[in-house]
């Protein structure tokens, strides 16, 4: 039943910590109580250098969708579409290899996943 899966905007507010299966890459979220939020990747190239790309969302930006919260970023650099899609985790049912998307968060005892989609093009003027 997707009542059983549903989110509240208000849930997620603070900080949470993720990791990707397989990879080192680590990911920030912060959500705050305007329904902004700041998304920090941080991952370890072959060479040694550490990668970290930081995106930012606007006010009131969690949409809530289907039991799901959707939340739009962008960088500086880029118009970065980057799709934040959370869920929660249902231990025993945890599906990995998706395009290496999927980031499981835990903060006490709450739970849930995340599905990041990146769609960028080049911003005009920068």
């Amino acid at each position: 039943m997707i009542s059983d899966f549903t989110f509240k905007k208000d849930g997620v507010i603070g900080s949470w910590l993720g990791s990707a299966d397989g990879t080192d890459e680590t990911v920030k979220l912060q959500f705050n109580s305007d329904y902004s939020g700041t998304l920090i990747r941080e991952w370890t190239e072959n060479d040694g250098s550490i990668v970290k790309q930081t995106y930012f969302s606007s006010s009131n930006s969690i949409i809530q969708s289907s039991g799901l919260l959707i939340c739009d970023f962008e960088n500086e650099k880029k118009v970065t579409k980057i799709k934040v899609s959370l869920f929660p985790f249902i231990f025993g049912n945890r599906q990995k290899g998706m395009d290496g998307s999927m980031y499981m968060f835990q903060n006490g005892i709450k739970c849930f996943c995340l599905r990041v989609s990146f769609e960028s093009s080049e911003k005009i003027g920068t």
